[in-house]
């Protein structure tokens, strides 16, 4: 009688999991391959102009939903492009994709649906690493914030987010939109945390699945670098941006060193992670009530490399 080797459900699992990483794989070669037949069949020569403006959608949390109002404003200046953003104080990356069990009134729509319906030129993704806050991001599960499975899982979204970005497009039978992974401020207390979040969605680069991907550095812009310190070390106050900011016309805090301005929330005490000073109060829309050097700063990083690359200026 020949001897069989009996499976462990565990065993068993594992194997379905593997068939279906085979079968995700098979089908995501399969999509992109259409894809690029679609990319190949549409021109890009035309330039965008106020007659044929740039589309870029944009999702995110609480660090877009103070900063997309100036990246907006930036954006449009030209008249050479229009914006749509979803931002959600709060929120994973996950919550945004079809079916992740998030309330409607939270995640009004998904990133699939959006690509299909609205046809973008660009998709914007800035998330800070959120886990399950407040129950908005029940996809995320009991994971949280700074666990090492955390990060695992924010690299495999990321992954999947180019996927419902692909899905979207071939729906709408248009050419796969550049995808702009915007990098993440300093953290006050857990450093280490944007690093490794940024480090997840710098790894996309190297699949040469994903020629669309591009990354707007604007955490960068609101961190001790731009003081001579590292990138990922945090700071409270910035010297005021040239042509930008000035004491003169109230947008620039004069000091006793010259011009700094507050980027960052709370007080030097006790240090915030977002933008609106502590005088200061955010609306509905994310607005802050008094001038925000930081949401300004951020904004401008998210529309900087995509006014550029897209010839908006």
């Amino acid at each position: 009688m020949a001897c069989t080797e009996a499976r462990t459900p565990r065993a068993a699992a594992s194997e379905v999991t593997m068939l279906n990483a085979s079968r995700y794989r098979r089908l995501l070669r399969l999509s992109l391959a259409a894809a690029l037949v679609l990319v190949a069949s549409r021109s890009y020569a035309q330039p965008f102009s106020s007659d044929h403006k740039a589309k870029v959608l944009m999702f995110g949390d609480s660090i877009l939903f103070e900063s997309k109002h100036y990246a907006r404003w930036a954006l449009e200046l030209g008249g050479k492009a229009e914006v749509r953003a979803f931002a959600t104080s709060g929120s994973a990356l996950c919550a945004w994709f079809p079916g992740s069990g998030s309330s409607e009134f939270w995640i009004p729509t998904d990133i699939a649906t959006q690509v299909r319906e609205w046809k973008p030129d660009a998709v914007v993704f800035q998330f800070w690493g959120n886990a399950n806050f407040l129950d908005i991001s029940p996809c995320m599960g009991d994971l949280q914030r700074g666990d090492p499975d955390h990060y695992r899982r924010y690299r495999e979204d990321a992954v999947a987010a180019m996927w419902h970005v692909l899905r979207g497009a071939l729906d709408a039978e248009i050419a796969t939109p550049k995808v702009y992974w915007v990098l993440q401020p300093p953290d006050p207390y857990r450093p280490e945390i944007p690093r490794l979040i940024d480090e997840g969605y710098r790894q996309l680069a190297t699949d040469d699945t994903w020629s669309t991907v591009r990354f707007a550095d604007a955490g960068d812009s609101v961190s001790l670098s731009q003081r001579g310190g590292g990138r990922y070390d945090y700071t409270r106050w910035l010297p005021c941006l040239p042509g930008w900011e000035s004491v003169e016309n109230n947008t620039c805090r004069a000091t006793g060193y010259g011009g700094l301005n507050i980027v960052r929330d709370g007080s030097d005490a006790n240090q915030g992670i977002h933008f609106c000073p502590e005088d200061g109060r955010i609306d509905d829309d994310g607005a802050c009530s008094v001038y925000s050097s930081g949401a300004l700063r951020y904004g401008l990083g998210i529309a900087n490399p995509i006014l550029d690359e897209l010839g908006l200026r």
